[in-house]
C-alpha cells in the first residue's frame, strides 16, 4: 500500500462497490423503522404455501369421499361389461341384435341376483326357530 495509489480514472468495472453496513431500519437506507424483516416476509410466504397445499388435499379427500359410490358403480359396470362381453359377442354371431343381446344379458344378471337374494332370505327364514331357539336358552 505505500506505492499503490487510487485514481479516479480507473473505469467503473474494477472499482470497489461500497455497500452500506446493514444497520436498524429507519437510518438512511430507504426502508421504513416499522418494515417486516426479510426473513418473516419469506416465512409468511412459505406457510401460505403450506396452507394453500393442506386445504388442496383436504378438498381432494372430500371430492373422493363424495364421489364415491359414483367412481364404484362405474367400476363395476366397466367390470361386468368386460366379464359379460363374450356373452354378448356370442349372442350377436348367433343372430341376435347386439343391443337386444346386451338387454338379455343385463336382465339374466338382474334375474340372477334376485334369485340369488331369496335363496339367502329362503335359508335365514328357515332357520328362524333354531336361533329363536338358542336365544331363548341363553
Amino acid at each position: 500500500m505505500k506505492g499503490e495509489r487510487l485514481t479516479s480514472e480507473e473505469p467503473a468495472a474494477t472499482r470497489a462497490v461500497t455497500t452500506p453496513a446493514p444497520g436498524p431500519p429507519g437510518d438512511g437506507d430507504g426502508r421504513s423503522a416499522f418494515a417486516v424483516p426479510r426473513w418473516a416476509s419469506d416465512v409468511g410466504r412459505w406457510s401460505g404455501v403450506i396452507v394453500l397445499v393442506a386445504v388442496v388435499i383436504v378438498l381432494l379427500f372430500f371430492i373422493v369421499a363424495a364421489t364415491k359410490v359414483l367412481v364404484l358403480a362405474a367400476l363395476f359396470a366397466v367390470l361386468f361389461g368386460g366379464t359379460f362381453l363374450p356373452v354378448v359377442d356370442w349372442l350377436s354371431k348367433h343372430h341376435v341384435k347386439r343391443g337386444l343381446a346386451a338387454m338379455l344379458v343385463a336382465v339374466f344378471l338382474v334375474l340372477l341376483a334376485i334369485g340369488l337374494g331369496l335363496i339367502i332370505v329362503y335359508s335365514v327364514v328357515k332357520q328362524v326357530p333354531t336361533i329363536d331357539a338358542k336365544l331363548n336358552a341363553a
